[in-house]
């Protein structure tokens, strides 16, 4: 046993937002923009760690990562499997 408390529903999506695919740098930090906010759960003087498949832009676990912030998280890590190269572009 590591200790080690895994919560799947820290974060919720409170906004329906377009995939991400074929968008720009700028029209995927826009639209992830404001789509999270923390789960009704107490994170208080927690270290969360965010797990995600693939970082392009970081879009999706920054906004993540506030509403960890905004729940009371005392800090947020980000770990990625693959990070994708080059940018983002139509």
């Amino acid at each position: 046993d590591t200790g080690l408390m895994v919560l799947t529903r820290a974060v919720k999506r409170i906004r329906v937002t377009r995939t991400q695919a074929l968008l720009s740098r700028e029209e995927r930090l826009a639209n992830m923009r404001g789509a999270f906010a923390p789960a009704k759960m107490n994170l208080n003087d927690k270290r969360v760690v965010l797990v995600d498949d693939v970082l392009t832009t970081g879009a999706t676990t920054n906004e993540c990562a506030s509403a960890c912030l905004k729940a009371g998280a005392a800090a947020v890590c980000v770990w990625t499997l693959a990070r994708a190269l080059g940018s983002p572009s139509n």
